[in-house]
């Protein structure tokens, strides 16, 4: 029971592969610490067989010291930098829809739909022929939706419109505007 609680607080803390490097962390410590128990202390004077006494002192010692130091400072990273270590590849968490505007046609909405703050949002359209623009939202709160209409940006979406949302540390987001039929 005190085990699935655990779990359960270090699944919270850290999701995905966040999770699967903790797991790893935890599994190199439990190595280094059985590597400097194992280690065998020579009595002052007494030697080795295989080795002589400075070799077979430091050897297992340094080695687990060492992993030691380089586990923690992975950790320190996993908790403070996650960005750093986030996987790659992954799109942009967000959702983007569309709906009737006011002083426009149509209003764009992106929604951050992950657990996470997202940095450095940025909404791109293009339409074929022409440039297109952007709007640069900056960061998104975890379930916090943004609209860009006549007010925000000076763009008015056509069908088959290319929509771009990019996030730092994340693939960009495409999505093609369909208008609707009516």
């Amino acid at each position: 029971m005190a085990a699935s609680g655990i779990l359960g607080f270090f699944g919270n803390l850290f999701r995905g592969p966040d999770l699967l490097i903790l797991l790893l962390v935890l599994g190199g410590a439990a190595v280094a610490v059985l590597a400097l128990r194992r280690r065998k202390v020579l009595a002052p004077g007494e030697q080795s067989a295989a080795t002589p006494a400075p070799v077979a002192k430091r050897g297992v010692g340094c080695l687990g010291g060492t992993v030691l130091i380089l586990i923690a400072l992975l950790l320190v990273v996993a908790l403070f930098f996650p960005q750093i270590i986030r996987a790659r590849g992954v799109q942009a968490p967000v959702a983007i829809s569309v709906r009737e505007g006011v002083l426009t046609a149509t209003v764009l909405q992106v929604q951050n739909v992950s657990h996470d703050y997202l940095p450095n949002v940025t909404v791109y359209v293009m339409r074929s022929g022409q440039q297109g623009g952007y709007v640069g939202l900056g960061t998104l709160a975890p379930g916090q939706m943004r609209e860009l209409g006549g007010l925000e940006w000076n763009w008015t979406l056509k069908n088959d419109d290319l929509i771009t949302v990019t996030a730092e540390g994340f693939l960009p987001k495409l999505q093609t505007y369909a208008a609707p039929r009516r």
